[in-house]
């Protein structure tokens, strides 16, 4: 059976993203901590002191810091204050709001002396030129949704979206037979390369440029729906979803340029619980084991190998509002 958004003779080339978990991308020589602000405080605090300090040796000529009298040196350089143009509205607070949130830090932890302030789309910059602006100097800083990690996958492309549903117009298209990747992980050919301590090894890719999830693949019925966002200047002019309607995921979609051409092809591979890592055994809900990500236009696609352990503390309601995926964000 072909897959749907596969066009024969396209040379995909295929970018691996990771084969680990994502506690195990972190070096296991870099310290944990349970409040994650720490180490992203700490990072920003480095780099708001380098450049804040690279002032201060320009300011005093390369001094070793203090007065012939060994007295400590005065700070006497004026504050530093950048302008970072964002892709986003204002509206936009999950994403937009992130770089409110990174201004609020970098001025506290330089005690007001560095400070970074956000600016909407269409106020500096149009939005899909904030890139531009930051090369040419017109900005300092930029906030845009080019693309997650270097990858194919825009920031609310991932996990099939990551977005505000107010921010999209929904429209329901009717149901339809696609071919979808679902399985049971321990009967799949996995990969060799990548196995984990405890001996999970992951899904791996074939096909045309090693972009599809070499897995079982089934024809399950699904829902369409499609979002347009309401927001003019976004990339995007539509985004199609097809859920499969016994789990109700977004397995598999479709993503149209701002002309309405056909950009993307979205895939997630999923494995039943019961048949994936031992800790996920009766959940009852599907596990994530890949993605692929296919560009259609450039003729490349980006892939991610996972190793998902469900938590075994269920979530509550409480977990879902906007002020606690916020302070867990940070």
């Amino acid at each position: 059976a072909s897959i749907p958004g596969e066009e024969p003779g396209l040379p995909w080339k295929a970018t691996v993203m990771s084969k680990k978990t994502v506690d195990e991308a972190v070096p296991s020589t870099t310290p944990t901590t349970t409040d994650d602000s720490l180490g992203r405080r700490k990072f920003l605090g480095k780099a708001a002191t380098g450049v804040v300090g690279a002032g201060l040796v320009s300011a005093c000529g390369g001094d070793s810091g203090g007065g012939s009298d060994g007295a400590p040196a005065v700070i006497t350089q004026p504050n530093v204050n950048w302008r970072m143009a964002s892709s986003f509205p204002r509206g936009l607070d999950a994403i937009y709001g992130t770089g409110e949130i990174l201004g609020e830090i970098t001025a506290s932890l330089t005690g007001g002396r560095f400070r970074i302030r956000a600016y909407p789309a269409g106020e500096l910059v149009p939005g899909l030129q904030v890139m531009d602006a930051v090369q040419q100097g017109t900005v300092q800083v930029g906030q845009s949704t080019d693309a997650f990690l270097g990858s194919d996958i825009m920031i609310e492309d991932f996990l099939g979206y990551n977005g505000r549903i107010m921010d999209q117009k929904w429209t329901y298209k009717g149901v339809t037979w696609v071919l979808l990747p679902f399985f049971n992980h321990d009967e799949q050919p996995l990969e060799e390369v990548g196995q984990q301590l405890d001996g999970f090894r992951f899904i791996g890719f074939h096909g045309k440029g090693d972009c599809f999830p070499n897995a079982t693949w089934h024809v399950r019925k699904a829902y369409i729906l499609e979002a347009e966002p309401y927001w003019k200047q976004h990339p995007l002019s539509k985004r199609r979803y097809y859920l499969d309607t016994q789990t109700m995921l977004p397995v598999y979609g479709h993503i149209f340029d701002k002309p309405g051409n056909l950009w993307k092809v979205a895939i997630a591979a999923y494995s039943h619980p019961d048949r994936h890592h031992p800790s996920n055994r009766g959940m009852g809900v599907p596990i994530i084991d890949a993605v692929s990500m296919i560009d259609i236009q450039a003729q490349h696609c980006t892939t991610l190998q996972f190793k998902a352990i469900l938590p075994e503390k269920p979530f509550g309601e409480t977990d879902f509002t906007v002020q606690a995926l916020r302070a867990k964000g940070r």
